[in-house]
């Protein structure tokens, strides 16, 4: 009984000394000294008071409210930009001590903890996934965060959709749980941000509401939210929507932001990381460098071995790389046996140290290739975004290209920082002719040599897409009929491999059908031309493709 009365004297007390506060900190501007000193200390005898009488929550937000105050030259003080807080983190205690029930009534819970269970199996098998978490409601924050951890995710709060936006540019998590109401930003505005970024267009987004209404529900679907779920819920609801979000969000990152054979990024995606890193006021202003690299002679591996056993050796070359660089490098593949790498916040001396050890290890590396083993070599060329006062991202690749063109030129299995007295390869864009018809495959090569292009041939469906594979050209003009593979065949393989989805490809025939024109343009050519065919109208649209294409 005694402890009942204590416990409602402790209520009462504790309702009283926070209303004192309020009344302290709405006369005064900013609070320091001993009015600061007496508020912490009041605050350090609730968090114990509170543990004791089993206020849990109340405990925790005084704890986090004492380490508002900083001390400064031994006198406490409570700085202005954090005087919000406070009033928050005081207001929900007030909250707690009126309405208890309330509390635990908003906070969920796990109703079956096989859940919990089966979720940190996932993240055990398919590596820890990152949540971060945004939300005003501190106790709601904590509660759900801890819960996710338990389940094997990585968890970053936020109560402030800023410090969201910031956390996101940082974590890069694999889902976003967002309470729509926010002390510094509208929802919408904060996924509008948010959907600047194409590279995070991917990134499932969870909408929390506390409108128990239809409308709740609307808001999150204007919002462009993936799910949404209204407070109060139980915890297994959240759990099970996270799972299957993730998961969806595995297979299309695969599909559309990962190279199939490598496992790496898409160039599409490295470029979006690169203008990010170019265009965002936190990290404009630090240096970044770009490393392109090549691997030496490796032609000569795909006519010795063949091409499985010439992918073999890209992928171990991609394994070995993303093994040694650190989680916000940003590796990718750049296009046959091409590779690109962006270290952030990083010089390009500090990146050829880096670089050449890994370099030197690699070359030592036995690769089982059929009967035999094989040592491979790359060479590199690094361009920073300081050292020539870049502007433009496309510059700095551009840089890094030169350089790699000179650490080939002059000996390869090197790494080389771009210089000023480097020249500019010359690099003419890849066009592969193919076509069963010899008469037809010289009268293009004569027409189309005269225009700087690099003319790839092929005589027929299984030599045409061995010679994409292997050359990666920027525009494939493709004859309908051909042997062993027809040119929609072709068509249907080159698109359904994510090396080709976005290489120009042009449909030639005899046949003026607007059926077959149809057929083709529904399977992914981007033009069709009509034999006999002119030139001058050939010419034009194949400058027109290639205007879409990166100027490589």
């Amino acid at each position: 009984m005694s402890k009942i009365m204590g416990k409602d004297l402790f209520i009462k007390e504790t309702k009283q000394s926070l209303e004192k506060m309020l009344v302290t900190l709405r006369k005064n501007a900013s609070l320091e000294g001993e009015e600061a000193a007496a508020i912490r200390k009041q605050f350090f005898q609730m968090e114990r008071e509170a543990l004791r009488y089993g206020f849990k929550e109340l405990s925790h937000l005084s704890r986090v409210s004492k380490s508002v105050f900083i001390c400064d030259m031994n006198k406490y003080l409570l700085p202005q930009y954090l005087e919000g807080v406070l009033l928050s983190l005081i207001a929900e205690m007030m909250t707690l001590v009126e309405h208890p029930n309330e509390i635990k009534h908003r906070l969920p819970k796990v109703h079956d903890e096989s859940i919990i269970s089966l979720l940190r199996s996932f993240n055990v098998e398919s590596g820890t996934k990152t949540v971060l978490i945004i939300d005003s409601d501190l106790l709601f924050l904590n509660k759900v965060s801890k819960v996710l951890s338990e389940a094997g995710f990585h968890v970053e709060k936020a109560n402030r959709g800023r410090d969201g936006l910031e956390k996101i540019a940082k974590y890069c998590p694999d889902c976003i749980v967002i309470n729509t109401v926010m002390t510094d930003i509208d929802g919408h505005a904060f996924i509008a941000e948010l959907q600047k970024e194409t590279c995070y267009s991917f990134v499932p987004i969870i909408v929390i509401s506390n409108n128990q209404k239809l409308s709740g529900k609307l808001e999150g679907a204007k919002l462009g939210a993936d799910d949404f779920l209204t407070k109060p819920f139980v915890m297994d609801e959240l759990l099970i929507r996270l799972h299957r979000l993730i998961e969806r969000n595995e297979r299309i990152k695969k599909q559309t932001l990962l190279d199939e054979l490598t496992g790496l990024y898409t160039r599409k995606y490295f470029l979006e990381k690169l203008n990010y890193y170019f265009q965002d006021s936190n990290e404009s202003e630090f240096n970044h460098s770009v490393i392109i690299f090549d691997l030496d002679y490796f032609k000569q591996v795909n006519d010795r071995f063949g091409h499985a056993m010439g992918d073999k050796v890209l992928v171990t070359f991609a394994n070995f790389i993303s093994s040694h660089i650190r989680e916000s490098d940003v590796f990718a593949r750049y296009g046959g046996e091409e590779f690109i790498l962006l270290f952030p916040r990083t010089t390009s001396e500090q990146a050829l140290v880096r670089l050449d050890s890994i370099r030197e290890k690699f070359s030592k590396i036995n690769i089982n290739v059929g009967q035999e083993t094989i040592n491979q070599t790359f060479s590199g060329g690094i361009a920073s975004k300081d050292d020539m006062n870049i502007e433009r991202p496309e510059d700095l690749i551009k840089f890094a290209d030169i350089a790699l063109y000179e650490a080939k030129n002059s000996g390869r299995n090197q790494l080389l920082i771009y210089k000023n007295y480097m020249k500019s390869k010359k690099r003419s864009l890849k066009i592969l002719i193919a076509d069963d018809d010899a008469f037809i495959r010289k009268v293009l090569e004569n027409e189309l040599a005269e225009d700087g292009w690099e003319l790839l041939f092929a005589c027929d469906g299984k030599e045409a897409l061995e010679s994409a594979k292997e050359n990666s050209p920027q525009l494939i003009l493709l004859d309908v009929w051909m042997p062993i593979f027809n040119g929609y065949e072709i068509l249907e393989k080159l698109r359904s491999d994510i090396q080709f989805k976005q290489t120009a490809v042009i449909m030639l025939t005899g046949n003026n059908s607007e059926k077959d024109v149809a057929n083709a343009l529904n399977m992914g050519a981007d033009d069709y031309i009509t034999k006999p065919v002119s030139m001058d109208e050939l010419k034009a649209r194949i400058k027109r493709l290639l205007r879409y294409q990166y100027q490589r």
